[in-house]
């Protein structure tokens, strides 16, 4: 998105349609990624209880770990 920005900047309203799009979509992915692993650290969004080995033990969800289901999507 910001690459968008920029473009639009130096090329003063001519920035094509098509690039500033894929801009954006090549950037959505790293959104996602950041959102996701912000919500691990706040230890939100937490999966069912589990007896698997990666298996996270959130304070705010009681004391079984839980599957970090918020790292799968």
């Amino acid at each position: 998105m910001l690459s968008t920005v920029r473009g639009y900047v130096r090329n003063g309203a001519s920035a094509s349609g098509p690039v500033s799009n894929s801009a954006v979509a090549a950037s959505a992915g790293f959104g996602i990624f950041f959102g996701r692993l912000a919500n691990f650290i706040n230890q939100e969004l937490w999966g069912k209880p589990t007896t698997v080995e990666w298996g996270v033990i959130f304070p705010a969800a009681g004391p079984e770990p839980r599957h970090p289901s918020q790292l799968y999507e």
